[in-house]
């Protein structure tokens, strides 16, 4: 009721801090799915960039590489979903054995269910 009460006011401030369609942010976690020797080496490179002391030259070479970093990156729902110790709150998790989880030709494979079942 509220929502409709901004749209008639037209207090579209209180409006958009108040509605939201889809609350992206915590619904999912960005996954590195690491499948060829390629895939491996932009990952060492992206880790390789946080070595950079200069926080300026590190931001921009994580933007440089970021292009080819997220081909191998997906989503996986967090309601189904645990990721690896110590990786809850990483904008990126490394999965490593990413093939219990994850299907080139399906994509995601619900673990609460016993069948393989694809999530995109």
């Amino acid at each position: 009721m509220e929502l409709l009460e901004y749209m008639q006011t037209l207090q579209l401030k209180k409006l958009a801090d108040g509605f939201n369609l889809i609350e992206q942010s915590d619904r999912n976690y960005n996954v590195f799915i690491p499948f060829d020797d390629k895939a491996k080496d932009f990952w060492q490179k992206y880790i390789d960039c946080y070595k950079i002391n200069d926080v300026y030259e590190r931001k921009r070479a994580v933007k440089r590489l970021k292009p080819d970093l997220l081909q191998y990156v997906t989503r996986f729902p967090k309601y189904d979903y645990e990721p690896p110790d110590g990786q809850e709150d990483k904008s990126i998790i490394y999965l490593e054995n990413w093939a219990d989880h994850y299907s080139l030709k399906f994509g995601y494979i619900l673990q609460k269910d016993t069948k393989q079942t694809a999530f995109f």
